[in-house]
């Protein structure tokens, strides 16, 4: 006589993984990937922010260092020297009449200053 059937009996399997089991172990290959994947690409956004935040430090310590020296005669980068030189003040020009534009400062000193000359966009890769 055979025994009756009972509720363990119905739940045996071989111990290879069924559809169900291969389709968990699918989708959790894939969320690894994904999550991998988007970690990466915060990473390389991370790295662009920390070279802009880098060249920020650099043109702050040069502004820190050079700004008061600016209206001293013989300032190193004449484009970016403020206030009125001698020949101004031999020609009658007021300190309003005198106009440093920043682009002119910016490229004298990016020639000038070894440490800022170099700096491009990390998000676009132009300057």
């Amino acid at each position: 006589m055979t025994p009756p059937p009972t509720a363990l009996s119905k739940t045996e399997s071989s111990g290879l993984p069924n559809v169900w089991d291969i389709l968990f172990l699918t989708a959790l290959v894939c969320v690894i990937a994904f999550v991998s994947w988007v970690g990466a690409l915060n990473y390389r956004q991370g790295m662009k922010t920390e070279v802009t935040n880098g060249y920020g430090r650099a043109w702050l310590d040069w502004f820190t260092e050079n700004g008061p020296k600016r209206g001293e005669e013989g300032f190193a980068v004449a484009a970016c020297a403020g206030g009125l030189t001698p020949d101004d003040v031999e020609k009658g020009k007021k300190p309003e009449d005198i106009k440093t534009r920043w682009g002119e400062c910016q490229a004298a000193v990016a020639k000038s200053v070894e440490s800022l000359g170099g700096q491009k966009n990390p998000f676009t890769g132009g300057n």
